[in-house]
């Protein structure tokens, strides 16, 4: 949202505590809220106004378990307040369309994304999801992490058939990467 917009008479919901904050005015320049209060007390300037009279305006929500692969659900996402997701089994394609989102080129969420899934051998000898990276020795933790960190990975997923030595191994190394580990753990 480009130049300086005010929302007016809006109820805010600040979700600090359960309140309400009735006939509020909200003053954007560039998308980036710059001031909030009474709607009598906000000047508005050359602000193109909202009139939001009877209706409610509550900061963004995050959704934070998702599998974001098709970025037509955007739209829908947004349109349900869902500002922010986690996606839950990162490739490549959410880190591109991330950066599309964030220079204002594709309008969707935020993405924080996982790495690719990170699994052992189940007892039928594959990992849990056709796909997923196959990790058996504790030494290729940290140079995996390490790699996904460059990336653009914000998390490391670990799945369920991982051996106890190669999961501690792993976070470990996301550990030192700056990076959280998630996920679905043994």
């Amino acid at each position: 949202m480009a130049g300086r917009v005010a929302v007016t008479h809006a109820t805010l919901v600040p979700m600090d505590s359960e309140r309400l904050l009735a006939d509020h005015t909200l003053l954007l320049e560039d998308g980036v809220i710059r001031r909030i209060g009474p709607a009598t007390s906000v000047a508005l300037g050359e602000a193109e106004v909202i009139d939001a009279s009877g209706l409610y305006v509550l900061p963004g929500l995050a959704d934070m378990h998702v599998h974001y692969n098709d970025p037509g659900v955007a739209g829908i996402l947004i349109a349900n307040g869902i500002t922010r997701v986690r996606n839950m089994w990162g490739s490549p394609s959410q880190l591109a369309l991330n950066q599309k989102v964030r220079s204002g080129e594709f309008p969707g969420p935020w993405i924080a994304s996982t790495s690719p899934i990170i699994d052992g051998l189940g007892t039928h000898g594959q990992t849990a999801w056709p796909g997923s990276v196959l990790m058996m020795d504790p030494d290729g933790a940290e140079p995996l992490v390490k790699q996904y960190a460059r990336r653009g990975y914000r998390q490391i997923k670990a799945y369920q058939w991982l051996a106890p030595e190669v999961l501690r191994a792993l976070g470990l190394a996301a550990h030192g990467a700056g990076l959280r580990m998630v996920g679905h753990c043994p």
